[in-house]
C-alpha cells in the first residue's frame, strides 16, 4: 500500500483505506470510497484522477491520507 500522493501519472490503482476522518466522509459521497478502482491522470499537486467516469481533482496532502494498492 502506498498513498496516493506517490503514485505516478498514468496507474491504476485501487482505494484500500481513506485516513482522513474531516475528509473521508465527502470524498465516499464523491466516489473516493474503499474497493474503487481509479486511474492517475496528472499530478502532482493536485493529483487529478478518474473514478466511476468522475474526475476528480485532490490536493497532494488530502492524498496523502488515501491509500492505495497499484493494480497491473
Amino acid at each position: 500500500m502506498v498513498p496516493l500522493a506517490e503514485c505516478i501519472v498514468g496507474s491504476q490503482v485501487q482505494v484500500i483505506r481513506i485516513a482522513d476522518d474531516r475528509y473521508g466522509t465527502r470524498l465516499r459521497e464523491l466516489g473516493l470510497a474503499e474497493g474503487e478502482r481509479m486511474a492517475v491522470l496528472r499530478g502532482p499537486d493536485p493529483i487529478l484522477v478518474c473514478v466511476r467516469d468522475a474526475r476528480l481533482a485532490i490536493g497532494r496532502r488530502l492524498a496523502h491520507a488515501v491509500w492505495v494498492m497499484p493494480l497491473q
